[in-house]
This record gives structure tokens, sequence and C-alpha cells, in this order.
């Protein structure tokens, strides 16, 4: 049985009858305790219990994972829900500010108010993340209180090297909060270099914007979209941005929105934002993420062996997941004869380089976006053996000062290539990415560059 609940006036309105129900539906379905209902709807309790409370109205994402939990009628409940959103949307619109508070002219003020008033659907675009995530509770708590700890919230920033779980981390923590933003989620991959104009459209028809209602003018498009953000508690994830250009017209700070943009390139050039930088997980995570994937009791019973599997995915949640998913997909593997297959080194690269979101594909598609320079630094430095990068090696290697290598260095942490450390000019490249920009240098002829003097050689 579930705790007692503190009681809703059923005179409270359109939100509290809502609450109320969603309170009947737990009730018929055996009256489980919030806690119990986390495992299947896959937001923690708090947020379920928040969503029966009749405070506010919940996320139409919650909203269908609770009732989901509780085998209620999906599609009635997304009409219900529609309805007492319209009705919010009219109530708040009300008070809104007026047009001239707006600043953006009276056109864009005139339109917002006809978007405002139109009650339209509530966007929940967040995509299913990973199945398995363990681990991050330091940052997940960054996130937080960056995000939720008051005032006006400035873009949110997350970056790291290939790999590391920068998507996996954003969802989840969309997953928890998605509660917090009433008026819903809006969510764009931007990995394919897709123009911002083109997202700035989509966003503004989706917040209830016809087509004829846009105007043709970029600047008048990016008002109108922060406009509206203004007025409401919308999230927006930005996943997989590949430049500057392409986020700065989708930024946006006020008091009830927040932009989290995820890169593996550091978009040093964007000022006004909070960053936060992923790195590897340490090994306790590591083995977590393993059971979570295998089971603990097999991390338990083949400790060693879980310890040189991390090892051997250098600690990366996407490498991680991958090793770990081949031994849950076969029955016949131990954690043990993984290791073995992944200590050769032609299996561990195909085992990596396998599928959309394989390792090995991410890497050449990060490579590919190098200049000539800094592409024949990553296959030197991958073919720099029993020693971690630094500026003092790669100067000698590739005929350049200390302070050319340091930036040629920097930029590969930019994009996500190389790890930083604290040590001035000292860097880390994972074992992984040394052997596939190694395995790419040995198959292919490239052109080496030295200093200002270019030359055609392998890079191994």
């Amino acid at each position: 049985m579930g705790r007692p609940e503190r009681p809703v006036d059923p005179a409270g309105g359109p939100i509290a009858a809502f609450a109320l129900d969603l309170r009947r539906l737990r009730e018929q379905a055996g009256n489980p305790s919030y806690r119990k209902l986390s495992g299947r709807a896959n937001f923690s309790p708090s947020v379920l219990s928040a969503a029966a409370s009749g405070f506010s109205l919940p996320t139409l994402q919650v909203t269908l994972a609770l009732v989901e939990a509780c085998g209620g009628d999906r599609e009635e409940w997304a009409r219900r829900w529609r309805e007492v959103a319209g009705w919010e949307r009219r109530s708040r619109s009300r008070q809104r500010r007026t047009p001239e508070a707006f600043a953006v002219g009276e056109d864009i003020a005139s339109e917002h108010r006809r978007v405002a008033e139109a009650a339209p659907l509530i966007p929940a675009q967040l995509p299913v993340g990973p199945r398995h995530f363990a681990g991050r509770g330091a940052e997940l708590a960054r996130l937080s209180g960056f995000v939720l700890g008051g005032g006006n919230r400035t873009p949110l920033m997350i970056s790291g090297p290939v790999g590391v779980g920068k998507s996996a981390l954003a969802i989840r923590w969309g997953q928890q909060h998605g509660a917090h933003f009433r008026d819903g989620v809006l969510y764009a991959d931007l990995s394919q270099q897709i123009d911002a104009r083109d997202i700035v459209t989509h966003f503004l028809q989706t917040l209830g914007c016809h087509r004829d209602q846009i105007n043709t003018s970029e600047q008048h498009r990016s008002a109108l979209y922060r406009s509206l953000l203004a007025d409401r508690r919308v999230l927006v994830l930005l996943d997989n941005a590949v430049d500057e250009a392409q986020v700065r017209p989708l930024l946006a700070g006020s008091s009830g929105s927040q932009v989290l943009v995820t890169s593996r390139d550091r978009l040093a050039g964007l000022d006004g934002v909070e960053r936060l930088a992923l790195d590897a997980l340490p090994l306790d995570q590591s083995l977590t993420l393993i059971g979570a994937v295998v089971g603990p009791e097999q991390v338990a019973a083949e400790y060693e062996a879980a310890c040189q599997l991390a090892e051997l995915c250098d600690h990366l949640p996407l490498a991680l997941w991958t090793a770990a998913g081949c031994v849950a997909m076969r029955p016949g593997w131990s954690l043990g004869y993984a290791v073995e297959q992944l200590r050769d080194r032609s299996r561990r690269l195909a085992q990596f380089d396998c599928g959309e979101m394989a390792l090995g594909r991410r890497l050449r598609d990060t490579y590919a976006t190098l200049d000539p320079l800094p592409a024949s630094a990553w296959r030197v430095i991958s073919a720099t053996q029993g020693c971690e990068p630094d500026a003092k090696t790669l100067a000698s290697r590739m005929r350049l000062s200390w302070h050319g290598a340091e930036e040629l260095l920097e930029s590969l942490v930019d994009v996500g290539l190389l790890i930083g450390t604290p040590v001035p000019g000292s860097y880390r490249m994972p074992v992984l990415f040394r052997l596939f920009a190694a395995d790419m240098a040995a198959q292919q002829t490239f052109p080496l560059h030295f200093g200002p003097t270019p030359m055609v050689a392998r890079a191994g």
C-alpha cells in the first residue's frame, strides 16, 4: 500500500480534478507505492507523486508514463490531458504581460498573443534514452543545481569525448525532471548539420505557429521563438551540436524555459553558457553499468573479469554498453570470455564498429571533420606507443613549436578525440581511440603534414 497523500480539493478546478482521477486510477491498480510505479514508469517516485498532487498539471510524458504503469488507457488520458492543458493555457494567457513588455516590435507581440491564445498541444519530444543507465549522480546533481537553482536560466552546455554519454545524461535528466517543464520538451538532433533556421521554424510550428504566421525574416523568427519561451516552462534539448552557428539562434535565457546543449566539441565560441565537461566513468560506476546490463550477480561472481572489461572499454559508457550487451545477448558467454575476445586487437575493433551507434563510426565521423594538420596529429599520436600525448613529443615529431603543438592537441580535445588533463601540455588518448586511429592510418595513405611543408607518408 502507498502512504496517504495530501487531500486534493474537488472544487479546485480542472487540474485538481485531473489529479483526483489519477489517484483513482492508481487505486484501481491496487494502490501500488510510487516507488514501485517508478520502476515501470522510468520516472522518480517524487515526480510521479507530484503528478497527482493537484498543484500543477504534469507533463504529457509523465502523465502517460503513470497511466501506463497503472494499466490505464493511454489514448483516453492523452485526450483528457490536452483538454486540461488547453484550459490552463487560456487561463494563463489572460494574465500575461502587455505586448510592450516583449520589446520585439508590435508585429511579433501580436503573433505571440495569437499563438498563446491558440492552446497548442504540449510537445513531448524527448527521445527514449538508453535502457541501462548507471552512475553520473554528481553530474545529474550539478545539472539540477544549474537548472533548478532559481533566477534566470542560463543555457547549459554538456561536452566531452566521443562515447562518454553526453546525450544519455541529458535525456536521463530530462526524464527525471520533465514534470518541472509544464509546457513541454522540444528536441532536435543537430548531428547532420541541420540549419538552425529550419530548427527555429520547426520549433515555432510545434509551439503553435502556423506557416503563414512565421515571417521569412530570420531575426523575426528568432525573436518570436524567444518571446514564446519567455512566458512558458519548456525544456529545449539541442543534441549533438556541430558548431556555434547551429546553436546561437536557438539559445534563450528566461526564468521559465531551459536550453540544454550537448556536443563532443567544446564550442568555445559560445558566450553566456554554463558548461559541464564529462570524462570517463570511475571504476565503481563502470561496474555498476556493466551490472545493469548483465546483472549485478554476474559482476559479483566475475569481479576481476568485470574490472578488466571496464579497462578494455576505457570506462566509456558507449563501449561498456556495447561490450556488456554482447555478453547479455549470448547466454554462453561469461565476462571472462568477453575479456579474452576483446584482448585480440582485430576483434576489439570489429566489436566496437557495428551499428549506427558504434564507437568506431562516431570516431570516423568526427575525424572526417578535421583539417589536415590536426588530422595528421591524431594519426601521429596513435602511432606513439608507450606514452600519453604531450606537446613536447608532438612538437618534435611534427616539427612544430611547443605552443603550436599544444594548440593542435587542444583542437583535438575541442572535438572530443582527446581528453585534457590538469597538467598543461599533457593529454590522454583512450586505447580504443588509439586503435581506431592506427587502423585508419594502416589502411590508407594520407597527406601527412609536418610544420609548414606537407609530405605524403603513412602515419604508422
